[in-house]
């Protein structure tokens, strides 16, 4: 499971790189729209990572299908609708940023919705637990978190808040 998440990171990064290089709107839809690809599966494998890295996979499958499932859907409405990348525009010194589309705000919405509760599941099974298992769920907590925090600045100017996406690079630290 961790795979899927750092793949889904890995992805994402790639393209938007790729989309930060483009030269025309077309160009920074299509790289937006296949970034947020990645980004809707970001929230539901780090779930399920988490999920799988407390040993507690069979009592949350459910949870995890159904969060796959949803992801899904807003993995379908990004590329073939505008309900989640509405279109690009110039922000600050960014020629072709993102606008959100209807649809956005309901993934965010369980974009951070997961990432806590995930990041809830590990802290509670850590509060528990000695030595090396400690050890390695705390690592994870804070690498998450910095990477979690750091990504999430991407996100204001989507709405037009004017705020850069300083933390970007602490996604590369996590």
């Amino acid at each position: 499971s961790f795979i899927y998440f750092a793949l889904s990171v890995a992805f994402w990064s790639y393209c938007y790189f790729l989309w930060q290089n483009v030269s025309n709107e077309a160009d920074a839809i299509f790289w937006c729209r296949i970034l947020m690809a990645a980004a809707i599966f970001i929230p539901s494998t780090f779930l399920h990572f988490s999920i799988n890295l407390i040993g507690k996979y069979l009592q949350y499958k459910k949870v995890i299908n159904f969060f796959y499932l949803t992801s899904t859907v807003f993995f379908i409405l990004n590329l073939f609708t505008n309900l989640i990348v509405k279109d690009v525009r110039s922000r600050l010194i960014f020629p072709y940023w993102p606008t959100a589309g209807i649809a956005f705000t309901s993934f965010l919405v369980m974009f951070i919705g997961l990432t806590f509760y995930a990041h809830y599941l590990l802290y509670r099974h850590y509060k528990s637990l000695t030595g090396l298992r400690r050890n390695q769920i705390k690592y994870v907590l804070l690498g998450t978190s910095i990477g979690f925090l750091g990504g999430s600045t991407n996100y204001p100017l989507w709405y037009d808040i004017h705020i850069l996406p300083i933390g970007n690079i602490l996604v590369a630290v996590y």
